[in-house]
This record gives C-alpha cells, sequence and structure tokens, in this order.
C-alpha cells in the first residue's frame, strides 16, 4: 500500500493521519473511558465483543479477494467489497460505471440505438483499469472524480 500524506495530527498524542474523519475517530478514543482496552494499541472499547472485534486489526488479514488479491480481517467486508470488485457497467458512449444505479440513470440520456463491439468493450475496460482523474496540484492520478475532489479538499485546501 502506498504511503499517504498524513496532514491531521493528533494535539493530544501527535499520531497523524490522512483524513480528517480517521482523526476524530481517534481522537474519541483519548476521552472514552471504556472498560475493555485492547493491549496491543491501548484503545478502549464500550463491549468485549466490539473489543475482540479490533483485535482482528492486529493480525495478518485473513480473508481475500479472489479477483483483485485485496484483503480483509472481516469477513462481511470482504463480503461487501466482492459485489462491486470487478463489475463494471459499460455504456455504448463509452462511459464506465461501477454502479449500476449510475449506469442505468446513464441510459435514460440515450435512446438505445448505440451498439459496441466485443472488440470495443474489451478496448474501454482495459482503458477503465487505469487511473484517470489527476490532481492539478501535485499530479496524483485517481480512479473516480468524488475520489480526487476528496485529495484536493483534504491534502491541498490550504494551497488555495
Amino acid at each position: 500500500m502506498a504511503s499517504r500524506n498524513k496532514h491531521f495530527k493528533c494535539i493530544m498524542c501527535d499520531k497523524a493521519f490522512n483524513r480528517a474523519k480517521k482523526l476524530i475517530s481517534h481522537q474519541n478514543l483519548h476521552t472514552q473511558n471504556y472498560p475493555f482496552v485492547c493491549a496491543t494499541c491501548k484503545r478502549s472499547y464500550p463491549s468485549e465483543k466490539s473489543l475482540n472485534y479490533h483485535k482482528l486489526t492486529h493480525t495478518k488479514p485473513m480473508f481475500s479477494c479472489d479477483k483483485c488479491q485485496k484483503s480483509f480481517f472481516y469477513r462481511d467486508k470482504l463480503k461487501k467489497h466482492s459485489l462491486v470488485c470487478g463489475r463494471q457497467w459499460i455504456c455504448s458512449c463509452g462511459r464506465i460505471f461501477i454502479k449500476k444505479l449510475w449506469y442505468d440513470r446513464h441510459m435514460e440520456e440515450h435512446d438505445g440505438s448505440e451498439h459496441l463491439s466485443k472488440k470495443k468493450i474489451l478496448e474501454i475496460r482495459i482503458k477503465a483499469q487505469k487511473y484517470v482523474f489527476k490532481c492539478k496540484y501535485c499530479k496524483k492520478e485517481m480512479k473516480s472524480r468524488k475520489t480526487l475532489e476528496v485529495h484536493e479538499r483534504a491534502v491541498h485546501k490550504p494551497l488555495r
């Protein structure tokens, strides 16, 4: 996994995070006095069940996607990932969608008369595997426009 810039720093322990949401979640741990404490990282939890669930993150991931080899600590996370991994809806105009709802909405714009050959669909799929959204500040490439927008707001907001 690539190293990410960590611009969100905890004022209580100097631990840094790449997302504000992760920092907020972390800071909550400093103020909570839950009775179940992880011996490895000292996080506390309101129940033994939630602590045991958390402890899995300190072990090697046990569940791997057979399509992309991404690993997960929890079976339910793998199941959720499997629903979308590798699945794409390709429009005859060349647009590619990872969510069927977005594809269906887009298809309403067409009259249904367009058709793609198998060769053209293969070319589009190969193109889809590349990162296509480039950050105007650092040139980092993202797979979606939304991811790029989040990246630019979080990392480059002070530059604007």
